[in-house]
């Protein structure tokens, strides 16, 4: 599965360097967690902080591709659009 985004690039607010994983030092884990819709959802415990990192970026494309097709998701301006809203 290609994804969109790359979900495993160095993210600064993570103590383990990676968005939604962090390291559980009593199981010697790494453990993946994701937010959606207010509810915190655990994707589960991985023995690398590469399988968590891939566990998150499988389940945040999910969302972001569920979130792209309800109609009720507000679209993005574009640039054009921010810029005449300037002026309106």
């Amino acid at each position: 599965m290609a994804l969109k985004y790359d979900y495993t690039t160095p993210y600064p607010g993570s103590t383990s360097g990676v968005r939604g994983v962090s390291y559980v030092p009593d199981r010697d884990k790494w453990d993946a967690k994701i937010s959606y819709r207010g509810r915190r959802v655990r994707l589960g415990r991985f023995a690398t902080k590469e399988e968590a990192a891939a566990a998150y970026a499988v389940a945040a494309e999910e969302i972001r591709k569920r979130l792209e097709s309800d109609p009720n998701f507000p679209r993005p301006k574009t640039m054009e659009q921010r810029i005449q809203s300037l002026f309106d």
